[in-house]
């Protein structure tokens, strides 16, 4: 079974805020290796931030399914990090809203 995975830019890209997003989140590659850097730290609190949630999931959950995601990542992420996006747009070709771009897939049973 294979599971792409797309990454959120919580830039604020249309509204020209890139500079100011304190976590550095204004790249696809700098918002997936912020979210794996904080959750390999262990502070799943600061790696929810790099995830989109419906307005109805609690604290707690976002918790819980950022320490889910590390898991399914570190067991079966199949991608290359160098190819992620350094471009605040994406890549624009992988027919993805601008907000979002694919970083690779999850691979396993």
């Amino acid at each position: 079974m294979r599971i792409w995975i797309a990454i959120l830019v919580l830039s604020g890209l249309a509204s020209g805020q890139t500079a100011l997003d304190r976590l550095g989140r204004t790249t696809p590659k700098s918002s997936f290796m912020g979210f794996l850097r904080s959750a390999h730290e262990g502070n799943f609190t600061k790696a929810t931030r790099y995830l989109q949630f419906a307005p109805e999931v609690g604290e707690r959950e976002r918790v819980e399914l950022a320490r889910e995601l590390l898991f399914v990542l570190d067991r079966g992420f199949v991608g290359n990090l160098d190819s992620i996006s350094s471009k605040p747009e994406g890549n624009g070709d992988d027919g993805m809203t601008v907000d979002r771009d694919t970083v690779g897939a999850v691979v396993g049973a």
